[in-house]
């Protein structure tokens, strides 16, 4: 059984900004909320040259090296968003922002004490960041802290209850623990909040294939299927429950289709399926 284990880092967040007008801007204020308005309908290239006219008119105006990070990041330029939220933190250093977002680069790029020590910073600036506890419980995850790491998803859920993908992120660290029970809660709350969110599914039906409940299983499967037909986990996955159940053909089919659209996956799912026919009672001649 294998869980689609990719976490949802949480997004960007963006500085306040009054609504832009159409008038032309006329201050670095005013050339900063047409940037951050650009960066929001995805203009990134826009956005960076009000941003830089902004920075060039005010080289003291951290929300505007923050945006233009942003920007950048979004764009894929890690390096240069690096530099601007170092030099946002290093003009105001209680802009928690970005220090949450410069953690989310480090944190993509593998950076993970890095990532955690912004995340940390964040949180002391702003207790109610329910982003960076989930981000942090990630990257803790990640460094093998799976205590921590629910110890902060548990906070993040407690500040903001109604972000499908932290009870996703929960449900990936208690499985890890072991908690099946907890996990299957953890994404069942996760498809009441976002019921098209097809990983969830698969993620639900290996807690509850590991359990033996493979009825229950094979209904998840069927359903992230249904969602995402290019979901190869979802197929081998329910070929291990078929298997289990003893329909060989069935689990073929399903590996087949895996095996089809993720060639990578074909040593996996045949040695699980091998020990699961191993483990078959011998029968009596």
């Amino acid at each position: 059984m294998r869980h689609i284990a990719v976490p949802f880092l949480l997004a960007l967040l963006l500085t306040n900004a009054a609504a832009q007008t159409e008038s032309a801007p006329s201050s670095a204020e005013e050339y900063n909320k047409r940037g951050l308005a650009r960066h929001q309908k995805g203009d990134q290239d826009g956005a960076i040259a009000d941003l830089n006219k902004a920075i060039e008119m005010d080289p003291q105006l951290a929300e505007a090296y923050l945006n233009r990070g942003n920007a950048r990041s979004r764009k894929g330029d890690l390096d240069a968003a690096l530099k601007d939220y170092d030099k946002a933190v290093e003009i105001n250093p209680k802009l928690a922002k970005a220090f949450y977002n410069r953690g989310r680069v480090r944190d993509y790029r593998g950076e993970l004490e890095e990532a955690i020590a912004d995340y940390t910073k964040a949180i002391g600036l702003d207790s109610q960041l329910a982003a960076a506890y989930n981000n942090r419980g990630l990257a803790l995850k990640n460094t093998g802290d799976v205590d921590g790491a629910l110890a902060d998803l548990d906070k993040a859920v407690e500040i903001n209850a109604q972000d499908a993908r932290t009870y996703y992120n929960r449900g990936l660290v208690r499985d890890e623990k072991g908690d099946q029970d907890g996990a299957i809660a953890d994404y069942s709350k996760a498809i009441e909040l976002d019921p098209k969110d097809a990983e969830a599914y698969n993620n639900r039906g290996v807690a509850r294939e590991s359990k033996g409940d493979y009825d229950a299983a094979i209904a998840d499967f069927d359903r992230a299927l249904e969602l995402s037909p290019q979901l190869a986990d979802a197929y081998g996955n329910r070929g291990l429950a078929r298997l289990a159940q003893g329909k060989d053909a069935e689990a073929q089919e399903d590996f087949e289709k895996c095996f089809k659209l993720d060639s990578s996956l074909k040593s996996y799912y045949e040695d699980a399926a091998r020990r699961i026919k191993q483990a078959r009672p011998a029968k009596n001649n």
